[in-house]
């Protein structure tokens, strides 16, 4: 085969592993590849050590792999479940339902206007009515379980408020109206299991096309064409930011400290733009 424009390309010629020492650009990139050549062990002694290295490579490999995708108690989702069914309740059942709306539903101008921030937050945990709640909270038992697990406790909570945060800065830089329910970040941890399984998609590939894209779709769809009754803003803002916070907080023996750092420069970015968008909108409301 002939070679054109090689002008720029180091080559090597190994004939033996000593040729190696030859090269110094090798030597100056691999300074212990020589070391790392040089096996004791010849002939049938040689296969079995390299068989054994591979038996040993593989088996740390799977109890990595064991460890990620053991199922444990979804104790954090189980929690957000029973926080949102309690202020459910309390809303409707105990408290003035209008003033509770009124105090502490997402609302832009509220928001921006009258700089009412913990709305961002407080707005995920209300319902409209028991429909809204229960569809939300199966969806919260179903995705959340699965993403604890796999996350682990700490960065699922993280994942989960990083998520209401873009769902609802986006919410009322585009919404503008009244907005409530927990499903931005229910699509937010759709969007951490979008980011987890590209890691891992030699086992979730096939779920990723089959279910978890395709469900993410028909919920934006069906949000287009609900005629406004849906915040479709939130669920795009909420997918956004559990991608981005999944990819800041790393996913377990596949991500690099270079790609947590970039990850997290990306997130922050996300947010600080979100809110100079929103903040700008104050002088022209």
């Amino acid at each position: 085969m002939k070679l054109e424009n090689t002008k720029d390309i180091d080559m090597i010629s190994i004939q033996d592993e000593k040729d190696i020492s030859n090269y110094k650009f090798v030597t100056d990139s691999f300074p212990d590849i020589d070391k790392n050549l040089k096996f004791s062990e010849e002939g049938l002694q040689l296969f079995l050590k390299i068989t054994q290295d591979i038996n040993n490579k593989n088996k740390k490999d799977g109890a990595k792999v064991e460890e990620v995708f053991n199922k444990k108690k979804p104790v954090i989702t189980v929690s957000l479940i029973v926080i949102n069914v309690i202020i459910f309740i309390l809303a409707f059942f105990v408290a003035d339902t209008k003033w509770v709306f009124e105090t502490f539903a997402l609302n832009s101008e509220e928001v921006i206007i009258h700089n009412e921030w913990y709305r961002l937050f407080t707005g995920a945990f209300l319902h409209a009515e028991i429909f809204h709640l229960l569809f939300n909270m199966y969806s919260l038992f179903i995705i959340g379980s699965q993403m604890e697990s796999y996350q682990g406790k700490g960065k699922y909570v993280i994942t989960y408020f990083f998520s209401i945060l873009s769902a609802s800065l986006l919410s009322i830089i585009l919404n503008r109206g009244d907005s409530v329910g927990a499903s931005g970040a229910i699509f937010g941890l759709l969007g951490a299991m979008l980011a987890f399984g590209y890691h891992y998609r030699v086992y979730l590939g096939g779920v990723l096309k089959s279910q978890i894209i395709p469900l993410i779709v028909i919920n934006l769809l069906i949000g287009f064409f609900s005629g406004g009754m849906i915040d479709n803003y939130a669920h795009i803002g909420g997918l956004v930011g559990g991608i981005l916070i999944t990819n800041a907080l790393g996913v377990k023996y596949k991500s690099s400290n270079f790609d947590k750092i970039n990850g997290t420069i990306v997130a922050l970015l996300f947010i600080i733009i979100l809110v100079a968008i929103a903040l700008t909108l104050v002088k022209f409301s």
